[in-house]
């Protein structure tokens, strides 16, 4: 069974925003920030500022990935549309990628000051879904 190639699939830039998202199998980049289209200016004295906003835009390799946890729940994770023919071939350790994205709900409450429920890391995947 292949284990998660990309333990730490969220980049943050230098101001704490995400900037892209990454499959946890390979790497590729599945999310990343562009420019918006509502770019405005205005005037600070003698200098303009231009504002232009950001959204994280998924690329064409994106996909999820359904895995159906042992309490009925279900967990959607993404992964990059080759690795989810992986993941669909019994190729990959579900248990992995969902540890995975623990892992990151953990560091990205640290870093944004947010509460992470702890009985979310004892949920064990039962099967994938789709």
């Amino acid at each position: 069974m292949k284990k998660t190639h990309t333990r730490d699939y969220i980049q943050w830039s230098d101001e704490g925003f995400m900037e892209k998202v990454l499959c946890k199998g390979c790497g590729t980049v599945l999310s990343s920030m562009v420019e918006g289209d509502a770019i405005r200016s205005t005037k600070k004295g003698n200098t303009i500022v231009k504002h232009v906003p950001l959204t994280l835009q998924q690329t064409a390799a994106y996909d999820v990935v359904t895995l159906e946890m042992e309490d009925g729940s279900a967990h959607e994770t993404p992964i990059c549309k080759s690795c989810k023919v992986e993941i669909e071939a019994g190729l990959f350790d579900e248990d992995d990628l969902f540890a995975t994205d623990v892992r990151s709900w953990k560091y990205t409450a640290k870093r944004t000051k947010t509460s992470f429920q702890r009985n979310q890391t004892e949920r064990k995947v039962k099967k994938r879904v789709n």
